[in-house]
C-alpha cells in the first residue's frame, strides 16, 4: 500500500491509542480519588476514635480519682501560677494593696458581692497579710489577676470553697470595672476550670450570684456553665434576703466541650 495509507494507518493508531490513553487515565484518575477519599474517610475516623477513646480515658480518670485534703493544701500551700492569653495569674501579694484598693473601694463593685467596700487602703494591705498565712497552710485557693502588658493586679478569681467529700468545688470572681467588657473575667474562669478539672480531678463546679447582675451570669455561661435555677431570698446579704442563681458544669461536659 502507498504512503497516504501508511500514513492513515498511523493516524487511525493513534488516535485508538490517545482514546485508550484517556478512558485508562480517566479510570485511574477516578480510581485515585475513590482511593483518596477511602484513605481520608479511615483517617478521619481513626482521629475521631482517637479523641472519642481519649475522652473516655479522661473521664475514666476523673471518676476514679477525687482531690484529697492532702494533697490540695500542698498545691495551694505553693499555690501555682497560671498564664492565659493576657493574664498571669498568682499568688496575692501585700504590694497589691494599691491595686486592689482601687477596685475593691468602688460600690459598683461590690454591690453583687458579700462584702461591703474597703474603706481605705491600709484594710486593705491587713487583708492581703492575712491572706498570706492562709497561702501558707494551702487553704486559700483564689489567685490574683494580673494584666501583664501592664504588670497591674487587677482582680481575683479562683475556688471560694472546696468540698471534699463531694469532688465538687464554687468559683468566684472580682474584677476592676475599668477591664468590664473585655473578656478578661471569662478568660480567667476559663483557666480555672481547666485547672480544677484537669489538675485537681474535680466533679462538678458551680458559681453563684447575686439575681440582677446579669454580667456575672452571662461570663459563666460563656463558660460552658449550664444555668440550673435560683434559690428564692436564700441568702442574707447587707441587711436583706436575695435570691441566688447558680450555674454549674461537670467534667464530662467540660471534656466534651474542650478537648
Amino acid at each position: 500500500m502507498g504512503e497516504g495509507s501508511d500514513a492513515g494507518e498511523r493516524g487511525a493508531v493513534l488516535r485508538a491509542g490517545r482514546r485508550n490513553y484517556n478512558i485508562f487515565s480517566g479510570f485511574f484518575g477516578g480510581l485515585l480519588a475513590i482511593c483518596a477519599d477511602l484513605l481520608y474517610n479511615y483517617i478521619n475516623r481513626r482521629s475521631r476514635l482517637s479523641t472519642d477513646v481519649l475522652k473516655v480515658e479522661i473521664q475514666s480518670a476523673i471518676r476514679s480519682t477525687v482531690m484529697k485534703k492532702e494533697t490540695v493544701y500542698k498545691l495551694f500551700s505553693k499555690i501555682p501560677t497560671l498564664e492565659t492569653e493576657r493574664l498571669t495569674l498568682r499568688r496575692m501579694k501585700p504590694s497589691d494593696s494599691r491595686d486592689m484598693f482601687e477596685y475593691a473601694s468602688k460600690p459598683e463593685v461590690t454591690r453583687y458581692l458579700l462584702w461591703e467596700p474597703h474603706q481605705n487602703q491600709r484594710q486593705t494591705q491587713d487583708y492581703l497579710e492575712y491572706l498570706q498565712t492562709r497561702y501558707r497552710v494551702g487553704d486559700f485557693y483564689d489567685w490574683a489577676l494580673v494584666d501583664r502588658e501592664r504588670s497591674k493586679m487587677i482582680g481575683t478569681c479562683g475556688f471560694t470553697s472546696l468540698d471534699f467529700y463531694n469532688n465538687s468545688a464554687e468559683v468566684g470572681y472580682v474584677l476592676n470595672p475599668e477591664y468590664w467588657g473585655r473578656g478578661i473575667a471569662c478568660e480567667a474562669l476559663c483557666e480555672v476550670l481547666k485547672f480544677a478539672f484537669m489538675e485537681l480531678n474535680i466533679h462538678r463546679v458551680e458559681a453563684k450570684y447575686i439575681v440582677g447582675n446579669d454580667r456575672s451570669r452571662r461570663v459563666m455561661e460563656k463558660c460552658g456553665m449550664s444555668f440550673e435555677g435560683v434559690r428564692r431570698s436564700s441568702m442574707f446579704i447587707k441587711g436583706s434576703y436575695r435570691d441566688i442563681g447558680i450555674c454549674s458544669i461537670l467534667s464530662e461536659e467540660y471534656i466534651n466541650k474542650y478537648l
